[in-house]
């Protein structure tokens, strides 16, 4: 018979999920001009965009993120991979869900400190 572990559970982060954000993104696909987009949910991870433009799944992007919160402000840069890319329900925009491959480290500490700002607040229950 295995012996109960009754130690503490590890407190549960929020930085696994995505939260909600609405910040102002630039789009740069490889060799193109760059468009604009809105951010809505945000992770270490992904991000979920929306934009006036289809792109394939698997292209590969840059984007370049306007982000603040607090009296925090910063421009966060991801390269990413384009997951999916469906045209919204309102018929005039993509929603565009992107695996960030490569996002240097202070730009995931940000991420992270709006994600704990955010989870304090109680704005994504």
């Amino acid at each position: 018979m295995q012996e109960s572990n009754n130690s503490p559970k590890a407190k549960k982060t929020v930085t696994s999920a995505a939260i909600k954000a609405h910040w102002r993104a630039r789009i740069t696909r490889s060799r193109h001009k760059p468009y604009l987009g809105k951010v809505l949910t945000v992770s270490p991870g992904s991000l979920l965009l929306e934009n006036d433009f289809n792109l394939r799944v698997g292209e590969k992007i840059k984007v370049e993120v306007a982000a603040t919160y607090g009296s925090k402000k910063k421009i966060l840069t991801a390269l990413g991979v384009v997951r999916s890319s469906v045209l919204r329900s309102c018929g005039q925009s993509y929603g565009l869900k992107v695996r960030v491959e490569r996002m240097r480290k202070d730009d995931q500490d940000f991420i992270k400190g709006y994600m704990n700002h955010a989870q304090s607040l109680g704005a994504n229950r």
